[in-house]
């Protein structure tokens, strides 16, 4: 009888199957986006499309260093590529999170990899170091970048129907530079920036007088099919000089040239062809020319951070100035970000810690390298591990602090702008209130694995399974606590089985029940746990054990065990006692005792999750 039934099971599980694989197969397949990459609105060829890494995003290094005219480099015997544009080199090595920033190490959220010989690095580390702006659109697997000669950004260059800007220095005492070319009808506009106004003079011709007025810098030079700015047949006054149908105008004195159709110099003033004169304030170049090229001047701050510090539970950045700080939460893995815009660092920065019952400041960091992401370690915290801060643009100025978090965690943000401190306290988030908890009682061994075997010819697998249903009926009135199983009777599942049913049910505690065996002079109770989240239960559980059976006590200890270690929710095993002992195998199998055993057990359980 019992081979026709195994035939029959056998059977019907081959038509489930073939049932299951046809219904599959007859599923028409999902088609599967390929990655794309843009750069200001254009798509860029690559060898290899982005890819998904362990929920970060990794793009072709070279394609996009090489779209931003930077220098790239690879060294096949180093397996390293660097990066460099000016004085700012990065080297990275595949398969290794560390990269350095102009020799400064700094550690990307994913190791770069090698795909179709082609190196593959973290969106995110591009977004940080180059200044770029980017967007991850998951529905067609694209990147979109836009760097600051985007449509979004201020013109660098492009001809169009406007004045452009030139480019300038940072204010200081000292005359600074600016450029700005252009050709056309219409003046071209460039900036600079000092703190000193420039002087020149300059003659042309013309049959209008030229203007120019204010201080500032400003260079540029242009055409046209008429004398640009200077003196015509009345003096006029200029401090630049240009061509153009209407003369040109300047607000910065400095040198500079510009010449006639025919290539004769029209004017030149004090120095050589292009250089620019120096100011106090921007200005515009006189030159001729519809929308100019030239660089656009990065913007002034208005806020200079002097200190990011840690305290318990807070991150404070103090600043002078003004500014309206942003934030918001990223996954994959966990972070704050805070954009602090119009602002960069001041020359006192620094970064360290604070005690909040003796306010003494320890720095331990300084101002971040152009193109550098610079790191506040953090201890001691639940989920903050680490503070990262950069001068994240230039131009617009931006400073970005990013929170790195084990896990998700709650925070409020205020910025007092009387006293220019920016806080950002961290909130453990709220935990819902459980209205009921799932435990998996497992009773060791059973079936045809019986366990060990006491000294008087009992198996352990029936002590186990004797105590794990005084359990069961002990609890059984327990609204809030939902008992499951691995075995109600004499069965063997395997270690497996029992960690899975645990895991699938997302169960709130696991507890395996044992007895142990070793020489007969061994005798005592231990429990056992594997990982920390385990330990809370595992003392409980011993000491109430401890207390109802009166065996030796010999702790709480640590062990592989596959079923507290694969779980994946607080998992205890527990050795009540030694069947190769004669004393505690004879208690063991004591129906008082094992009754002890059992209500130690259940109000264990109810005190962990706080029921009794």
């Amino acid at each position: 009888m019992k081979k026709w039934i195994s035939l029959l099971f056998v059977a019907v599980v081959m038509l489930c199957v073939n049932v299951a694989w046809t219904s599959a197969a007859a599923q028409p397949k999902t088609a599967v986006p390929v990655p794309k990459l843009y750069m200001d609105g254009k798509a860029l060829e690559a060898k290899e499309p982005p890819a998904m890494v362990h929920n970060s995003v990794l793009v072709p290094i070279r394609t996009v260093a090489e779209k931003l005219g930077y220098k790239v480099g690879w060294d096949s015997k180093k397996k390293q590529v660097t990066v460099e544009q000016g004085s700012t080199k990065i080297l990275m090595t595949l398969n290794n999170p560390k990269a350095t920033v102009n020799g400064k190490t700094v550690t990307l959220v994913e190791a770069p990899i090698l795909k179709s010989d082609t190196t593959l690095i973290p969106l995110r580390f591009v977004g940080e170091t180059f200044g770029i702006q980017f967007l991850w659109d998951n529905a067609s697997k694209s990147v979109y970048m836009f760097s600051d000669k985007s449509d979004n950004s201020p013109d660098t260059g492009s001809v169009g129907d406007k004045p452009d800007t030139g480019t300038g220095g940072e204010s200081n005492p000292t005359p600074g530079t600016g450029t700005g070319t252009g050709s056309g009808s219409t003046p071209a506009t460039g900036d600079g920036s000092g703190t000193n106004a420039g002087t020149g003079t300059g003659t042309g011709t013309g049959t209008t007088p030229g203007t120019g007025t204010g201080s500032g810098t400003g260079t540029g030079t242009g055409s046209g099919s008429a004398p640009g700015m200077g003196t015509g047949t009345t003096p006029g006054t200029g401090t630049g000089s240009g061509t153009g149908a209407t003369p040109g105008t300047s607000t910065g004195g400095g040198t500079q040239t510009g010449s006639s159709p025919d290539g004769g110099l029209i004017g030149v003033v004090e120095g050589a062809d292009g250089s620019g004169g120096t100011g106090a304030t921007n200005g515009n170049a006189g030159a001729g020319g519809s929308n100019g090229s030239g660089t656009t001047a990065p913007d002034a701050a208005t806020a200079h951070l002097h200190q990011i510090r840690y305290e318990p539970d807070a991150v404070i950045i103090t600043y002078d100035g003004t500014t309206a700080p942003t934030s918001n939460v990223l996954t994959g893995p966990d972070r704050i970000v805070i954009d602090i815009p119009n602002a960069d660092y001041a020359a006192d920065f620094a970064a360290g810690y604070a005690n909040i019952v003796i306010p003494d400041f320890t720095a331990v960091k300084g101002i971040p390298g152009p193109g550098q992401i610079a790191e506040l370690p953090v201890s001691g915290h639940e989920a903050l591990t680490k503070v990262r801060y950069s001068q994240y643009s230039d131009n617009p100025k931006q400073a970005r602090i990013v929170l790195d978090l084990s896990q998700a965690w709650g925070y409020d943000l205020t910025n007092n702008a009387s006293t220019g401190e920016i806080r950002i306290v961290l909130k453990k988030p709220d935990i819902p209130v459980k209205t009921g908890y799932t435990v998996v009682l497992d009773a060791g061994h059973g079936g045809s694995d019986p366990g060990a075997q006491s000294i008087t010819g009992k198996w352990e697998k029936d002590f186990n399974l004797s105590v794990v249903l005084k359990v069961q009926a002990i609890l059984a009135k327990e609204s809030k606590i939902n008992l499951v199983l691995t075995r109600q009777g004499d069965t063997y599942p395997t270690l497996d089985d029992r960690v899975n049913l645990a895991n699938s049910l997302k169960a709130d505690l696991f507890l395996s029940v044992h007895a142990n065996s070793y020489t007969p002079s061994t005798n005592g109770t231990e429990t056992y746990y594997n990982r920390a989240e385990s330990l809370s239960f595992a003392k409980i559980l011993h000491n109430n054990v401890i207390a109802a059976g009166g065996l030796k006590d010999n702790g709480v200890r640590t062990a592989n065990y596959k079923v507290i270690k694969a779980t994946t929710m607080p998992a205890v095993l527990l050795e009540t006692g030694y069947l190769s002992n004669a004393s505690d195998e004879k208690k063991l199998f004591n129906e008082e005792f094992q009754n002890r055993v059992a209500e130690a057990i259940a109000a264990s359980i109810k005190q962990y999750f706080h029921l009794s």
